[in-house]
């Protein structure tokens, strides 16, 4: 899905936002992540053209589910020989733009009452009432009355 000259160097996903991730750095992107509370997976890379950025974004809208993808910046080179920071990828390339960009994703459907569960592992009755473990149904099929036909009665 990814084209071949697009290489990414950070990849962060988070179910909403307000989310915080232990050893991920936050860039130009937290601004951008808090525009809609979906689903979302924050991208940084680089790519040998501002046209291969397009190409990303054009790619990413094609994945299930998928609402809306962002630009937060696609930043070529200064001419001053960057890239020796780790955060840079474009390895002294002034050419090769570096982009931050968001995908969110459609939000998450909520599970109906009667199906939730609380942490303890109860399960919500439709009377309101919870039971450690659920009690199965009632079996819907009539009692067997008579003789059983054996198929033996020809006329």
């Amino acid at each position: 899905m990814i084209p071949d000259n697009v290489w990414l160097t950070s990849l962060l996903g988070t179910v909403t936002t307000g989310v915080t991730v232990e050893g991920a750095a936050s860039g130009t992107t937290s601004t951008l992540r808090t525009a809609l509370p979906n689903p979302a997976i924050e991208l940084t890379g680089c790519t040998t053209s501002h046209d291969g950025v397009v190409r990303l974004i054009s790619r990413m809208r094609l994945i299930d589910s998928v609402q809306r993808v962002s630009l937060a910046d696609s930043v070529k080179g200064d001419g001053t020989g960057g890239g020796s920071g780790s955060s840079d990828c474009r390895y002294g390339h002034t050419n090769f733009p570096q982009f931050d960009l968001v995908i969110f994703f459609k939000p998450l459907p909520a599970l109906p009452a009667a199906t939730q569960s609380t942490a303890t592992g109860a399960v919500a009755t439709a009377a309101g009432a919870t039971s450690a473990t659920p009690t199965p149904a009632a079996s819907t099929t009539p009692a067997p009355t008579g003789t059983p036909s054996t198929g033996s009665d020809a006329r």
